[in-house]
């Protein structure tokens, strides 16, 4: 089963050596590339309170958008670049804002008791998936980008999160342990058609469809450490993608174009940053004793952006990707 229906091999392609796009005592967080791929968004502590900052790739050009006391973070981009969503704490709980790219225009999204947060912005922009403890425990809820209006979509004493959109826009797949142990799950984004996908006495844990929409990245224990996985949509067709045996894989981070699937690996707050193909080797991009964590592509799959502290403390880095 492949992730995308692309024929080069990752092995084949040029990565480069990690570039420090950020350097302060502060710690740097949550990178993420503009959807034309000039700037990177990322929250940073370096002021203080934990606060909105936008770079160009290159690490130059750095603005602050956020200000004030509270804590505002887990910037994401709008699809078309024009806004931005981000989370506050500015009114007393956690809630989701936007803003323009520019910083001006900062709206409140989410107006109820209770924490709201993971705001996830479907492909075409017009609607948020986000998780809400407001009813007691954290359940799935989506919105249009331009209204309050809300729709619950689980409904049980469980916790559900960890979710991500569907290609098309359709469907999300979350986590739940609503029957004892994580599992993944998928629902239609109005609601409807919940399907539990993962059956076993493991903890199934950060689904991600893949770029075409075909299959489910997601990873598991049920080897004993925490391994890759891809599935179909349906649930079928369990593949396991890395061996790893004594270290733990997480968080996967899938190239918008082919061929390549990001990833963590090691124990604890020593990890690498790894890159493979779903039937393919692996290669190592980074080798060292300190942590990389928090990734993401380019748009067009040409530099991957994380976080690392190699340098002392969290900041940010890039490695570049040439294919033939």
């Amino acid at each position: 089963m492949a992730i995308c229906p692309c024929s080069t091999p990752a092995d084949s392609c040029q990565f480069g050596l990690p570039v420090r796009l950020t350097s302060h005592p502060g710690v740097d967080f949550h990178p993420a590339f503009s959807p034309d791929g000039s700037k990177v968004l990322f929250d940073s502590d370096r002021v203080g309170a934990w606060q909105v900052f936008v770079m160009d790739s290159a690490g130059g050009s750095l603005a602050q958008l956020t200000a004030g006391p509270a804590t505002n973070d887990h910037p994401r981009w709008y699809p078309d670049g024009t806004r931005i969503l981000f989370e506050s704490n500015r009114n007393g709980n956690k809630e989701l804002y936007s803003m323009n790219a520019d910083g001006s225009d900062e709206t409140r999204l989410t107006f109820w008791a209770g924490t709201d947060g993971a705001g996830m912005i479907s492909p075409d922009g017009t609607r948020i998936a986000f998780m809400s403890d407001a009813d007691g425990d954290w359940e799935l809820y989506v919105m249009p980008t331009d209204d309050t209006v809300r729709t619950r979509l689980t409904n049980n004493s469980a916790e559900d999160f960890g979710h991500a959109w569907s290609p098309d826009g359709t469907q999300l797949t979350f986590m739940s342990n609503a029957d004892g142990n994580w599992e993944i799950y998928r629902i239609d984004a109005d609601g409807t058609d919940l399907v539990r996908l993962t059956t076993d006495f493991a903890n199934d844990e950060e689904p991600q469809f893949s770029s075409g929409g075909s299959s489910i990245v997601f990873r598991t224990d049920r080897d004993g450490n925490y391994e890759l996985y891809s599935m179909a949509v349906d649930g079928t067709d369990p593949l396991r993608l890395t061996c790893s045996d004594s270290l733990d894989e997480s968080e996967t981070a899938l190239s918008p174009s082919c061929p390549h699937l990001a990833y963590v690996s090691g124990q604890g707050f020593v990890t690498d940053v790894f890159v493979r193909q779903v039937t393919g080797d692996h290669l190592r991009l980074t080798e060292d004793v300190f942590r990389e964590t928090v990734l993401s592509w380019s748009p067009d799959g040409s530099r991957l952006v994380y976080v690392g502290d190699r340098d002392g403390n969290l900041e940010i880095y890039t490695i570049s990707c040439v294919c033939p």
